[in-house]
């Protein structure tokens, strides 16, 4: 308990305890509800569309560099083709790697595939985690400047970073998640213990990424840095034609 405590405690952000609030409807829903494991497991899995919608709007809302910042129809075309670009790729592999985590459980289980029937049980940890990446987006993004201290290739980079992170996490649910059903029935003990380790995993995350966007623009330290050296395609496809047409004599 006091291990607990002390861990609470350094949670600093409101959105966090928000975020753990989202994640507890599917725990109540599998202990009241009687939510299936590929229940739960599609909520997750639908959440990094929830990661992706959201990413959108920061690139849409981010502020630009100093060289862009008298340019409106510049910015306007940039965060356009970047934003269309994202969704796009991003989209497509959402798509396909949570179909497979979601498969693979499916096959391990022995449990039937039916993405509808598990829709109409599990809609409301989805609309908790749509609402809960949509309070840290007002709170962190908007409200707290973090749009002022990161920039588009960071944006265009650190979702698939989460993306990756979440799905190893629920591809290992999946699989242990998938075996105990398939030899206990429900293993709902199992499901309990995995939505546990996904909060602190969130938290974690979540905690790490506002601190980092807490101070001042400073791209030349940890992950920022690496994100920042690498430039997105969109952006640079964007920023060649518009050297070109104002370049030529």
């Amino acid at each position: 308990m006091d291990r607990l405590l002390r861990l609470l405690e350094k949670i600093k952000h409101q959105s966090s305890y928000v975020l753990i609030g989202a994640n507890l409807i599917p725990l109540a829903g599998v202990l009241v509800l009687q939510w299936s494991f590929l229940d739960v497991l599609l909520v997750y899995v639908l959440e990094t569309g929830v990661i992706g919608f959201y990413n959108i709007f920061k690139v849409l809302t981010v502020k630009m560099d100093e060289y862009y910042k008298d340019v409106l129809v510049v910015q306007i075309i940039i965060k356009f083709f970047c934003s269309v670009f994202f969704a796009i790729h991003f989209g497509a592999m959402a798509v396909l790697l949570g179909a497979m985590v979601y498969l693979v459980a499916s096959l391990l289980s022995g449990a039937d595939i039916d993405m509808m029937k598990s829709l109409k049980e599990a809609w409301p940890g989805i609309l908790s985690l749509l609402f809960s990446h949509g309070y840290s987006f007002k709170k962190n993004y908007i409200e707290g400047g973090e749009y002022t201290r990161t920039n588009i290739r960071v944006l265009m980079i650190s979702p698939y970073l989460r993306l990756l992170w979440i799905l190893l996490i629920l591809f290992l649910g999946a699989a242990g998640g998938g075996v105990l059903m398939m030899y206990s029935g429900t293993g709902i003990f199992f499901v309990v213990i995995f939505i546990f380790l996904k909060i602190t995993v969130d938290v974690i995350s979540h905690e790490m990424e506002r601190r980092k966007l807490s101070v001042a623009k400073n791209l030349d330290s940890g992950i920022l840095s690496t994100m920042d050296s690498v430039q997105s395609i969109p952006e640079k496809i964007v920023h060649f034609v518009i050297d070109k047409l104002f370049t030529q004599k």
